[in-house]
């Protein structure tokens, strides 16, 4: 596969079957804990419903000097009935969080290419995601104000960016 973009020991590319289940497997509790409360499906199957529904998905992994290399997160843009807005969503492993520098190129980067596509992306995020809600707030989402979500009613923020003008 193609390498979409490379930041150290860290690269991008298209997302396999194997990505998603690697990161399924070794979600962190965080992410688990999202899926869970939007989902009553499960978190690991809730992985797979948003990585399918997705118009793209992308892997990034670590590159392992020993052989298989270790997928860190998938991220991707899901399309919303809404015309001309996107869902972006990104689910990781905890090591993701250990290269803070990559994270934050990557980040922007293809926040970036969501852009060309739609004019707004928007999701949700729960507050006790609170590296995910500071995350969000540095790429430049719109932090909304607390609201009940999904089938529990537990609170989240709605998150959202436009396409500069």
């Amino acid at each position: 596969m193609p390498v979409l973009a490379q930041r150290g020991e860290l690269y991008a590319t298209e997302a396999s079957h194997r990505d998603v289940f690697h990161v399924a497997l070794r979600l962190r509790l965080e992410d688990w804990r999202d899926a869970e409360a939007i989902c009553d499906a499960g978190p690991r199957q809730a992985v797979w419903m948003t990585a399918w529904s997705s118009l793209w998905v992308t892997a990034v992994r670590r590159r392992h000097r020993q052989g298989q290399d270790l997928t860190l997160a998938i991220f991707g843009v899901a399309p919303s009935p809404m015309p001309g807005t996107g869902v972006p969503w990104m689910l990781s492993a905890s090591e993701f969080f250990d290269h803070p520098r990559a994270l934050a190129r990557y980040s922007r980067e293809f926040v970036g290419r969501m852009l060309e596509r739609y004019d707004v992306l928007t999701n949700w995020v729960d507050i006790r995601n609170v590296v995910s809600v500071r995350w969000l707030g540095w790429c430049g989402f719109k932090i909304m104000e607390t609201v009940p979500f999904g089938p529990h009613g537990l609170p989240f923020h709605r998150v959202e960016m436009r396409r500069p003008s």
